[in-house]
């Protein structure tokens, strides 16, 4: 009964076709439950059940959903062409203002959403560059990196290990390009800015260093700050500066993620796979120096 009261209660937030049937039925099941917890879940539900009414209503004013298969003919460059690609990019701009209203929490719901609709539109409209822009534009706007760590977590539980370190080196490699290219970007600006404002209120503005573009982060995720860019002498830090160091941060938590998983790993392959238990019990203990507040390692190594 709770499995399929969950799956009716999830159904009836969805804009489905059929999504006043559902609740009705929906409600007629409750009943027959339990008279008075029907009033209570059935009055939790309404808000988010009238949201998705609405929003299936407002759906229906694109006609771009049918599940009719055909291929996507050449173009034309007429009018009504025009209009088609009007609609579809209204529409999927639509999509994108999160018309559910799916919580923060959930947002990988609406991530998942959102990429489904830009996959049928550029499967629809594949020669129409418009769509396609938009697709790249879309995204390469919601990166996410506790997506990223969610999908490594998910891959190492499925054991797939090399899998896990292919993804965290394309990550680290993205990330690093990145964060060369911001380095050089602010260098540039901040040595522009140095040359064209000569002095501020009576100071020499300093000149900008070069930033490295190798910064050293250690195992315990603290980046090294041997890379600096001089400030001018107003007491207001570069832009460019705040972003590189808001990258750096970046960069280091995935390194740190990165590590852990491998410091774990490798010490639970000691355990499974050697008998000297002195070996994982070592490689437990360097770890533990660095992630001793991480509750799931300690448990591993206390287990070990």
């Amino acid at each position: 009964m709770d499995a399929l009261r969950k799956v009716y209660h999830s159904a009836v937030q969805i804009p489905l076709d059929n999504v006043e049937r559902l609740w009705q039925e929906l409600e007629a099941f409750e009943v027959n439950l339990n008279r008075i917890t029907a009033k209570k879940f059935m009055a939790n539900l309404s808000p988010a059940h009238m949201q998705a009414r609405t929003v299936l209503r407002h759906h229906a004013l694109y006609p771009l959903s049918s599940n009719v298969i055909f291929l996507p003919p050449l173009p034309r460059f007429d009018a009504s062409e025009r209009t088609l690609v009007g609609k579809w990019k209204a529409y999927l701009k639509w999509e994108e203002s999160n018309p559910l209203e799916i919580e923060e929490k959930e947002k990988a719901m609406l991530f998942t959403r959102i990429q489904g609709v830009y996959r049928k539109a550029v499967i629809r409209m594949r020669y129409y560059s418009e769509i396609w822009f938009m697709a790249y534009t879309w995204t390469n706007s919601v990166g996410n990196y506790r997506l990223t760590f969610a999908y490594a977590e998910a891959l190492a539980l499925k054991k797939d290990f090399a899998e896990v370190h292919t993804l965290y080196d394309k990550f680290l490699e993205t990330l690093r390009g990145q964060l060369e290219a911001l380095e050089q970007s602010s260098a540039a600006a901040n040595t522009s800015l140095s040359n064209g404002s000569g002095t501020i209120n009576g100071n020499t503005a300093a000149a900008a260093l070069p930033a490295s573009t190798s910064s050293a982060i250690t195992e315990a995720g603290m980046y090294s700050n041997n890379t600096s860019f001089s400030s001018q002498a107003s007491e207001e830090k570069p832009p460019k500066s705040t972003e590189v160091q808001e990258r750096r941060i970046e960069y280091g938590l995935a390194y740190i993620m990165y590590i852990r998983f491998a410091r774990r790993a490798e010490a639970l392959m000691e355990h499974h796979c050697s008998d000297d238990k002195s070996v994982t019990s070592r490689i437990f203990e360097t770890g533990l120096n660095t992630f001793g507040d991480e509750i799931e390692f300690v448990i591993r190594y206390l287990g070990s």
